[in-house]
């Protein structure tokens, strides 16, 4: 092992956090490739603390085989949290990939419904780390040609903790602000479990036009655009949906995501055990 790469691999160990902060600032090849290099320990620490949306770069920048490996030894909410934020095809193909236990488990977590909100977001929106400074903020979104309104602000555990207009950031803000000291704070989210006539009701449209989207553990996966929960709405399919019936089927698959798995595992057991001999 290189000099360089030894140097790589003990400040990932010793400096998780500010280590993804540093992984996220690369170009996502680069990264990737990092990632895909060191240590398989020390890859999966590194791809669980980083941004699901930048991880989701790092993963698609590797071969299908090399990204599901990542992902099968990930917590499922993990994976998944990732996976929201890759395109459907390589979305897909990384689940087929996937030990079928784990594949199960991601899938579930991915199955809203579409009269719920989980179906609409965009899952392909950068968030920016509440421990950034201004400078890194504007890396960040050149680097990825955001060009949004509003950029969300997260804290390590992806919870959303604000936001800031793209305006105020890139030409009102001083280089050396942090963006704890220059975001808005956030009134609530919507949970990816709710109704899309429940979000239409929203407080929060008055003052946006679009609002995050958090999963059932508060964490950010996206956002909906008010245009496109106009859209939505207009659908045959929302109106045809009790928002009872919508909300048992949500939480019978997310009552699946957190025990589906295991009980399979342990009745299969169970039945081989019971059997009787041939």
């Amino acid at each position: 092992m290189s000099e360089r790469l030894q140097l790589a691999e003990h400040f990932i160990n010793s400096h998780g956090q500010s280590a993804a902060r540093a992984l996220e600032g690369l170009p996502a090849d680069i990264a990737g490739s990092l990632i895909d290099t060191i240590s398989d320990p020390l890859s999966v620490s590194a791809l669980k603390s980083m941004m699901p949306y930048h991880a989701a770069k790092c993963i698609s920048a590797l071969p299908l085989e090399a990204g599901a490996k990542y992902l099968a030894v990930l917590r499922p909410g993990d994976a998944a949290a990732i996976l929201r934020h890759a395109d459907e095809d390589s979305r897909k193909n990384l689940i087929d990939l996937l030990p079928h236990r784990q594949a199960v488990r991601v899938a579930l977590i991915l199955a809203y419904p579409q009269s719920l909100v989980g179906a609409w977001m965009d899952p392909l929106t950068l968030s920016l780390p509440i421990t950034s400074d201004v400078a890194d903020a504007k890396k960040r979104i050149e680097n990825e040609g955001y060009d949004h309104d509003t950029v969300f602000i997260v804290d390590d555990g992806n919870k959303v903790r604000g936001s800031v207009s793209l305006v105020r950031l890139l030409l009102q803000a001083k280089e050396d602000s942090s963006l704890s000291a220059i975001k808005q704070d956030m009134a609530g989210a919507l949970h990816a479990s709710l109704t899309l006539e429940r979000a239409f009701n929203d407080q929060g449209w008055s003052e946006n036009d679009v609002l995050p989207v958090v999963d059932r553990n508060d964490r950010f996966i996206g956002v909906l655009r008010y245009a496109e929960l106009r859209r939505a709405l207009t659908k045959p399919f929302v109106a045809a949906r009790s928002t009872d019936g919508a909300d048992n089927l949500l939480g019978i698959t997310e009552a699946c995501y957190l025990g589906l798995a295991d009980l399979i595992a342990t009745t299969l057991s169970n039945d081989r055990g019971n059997a009787a001999p041939s």
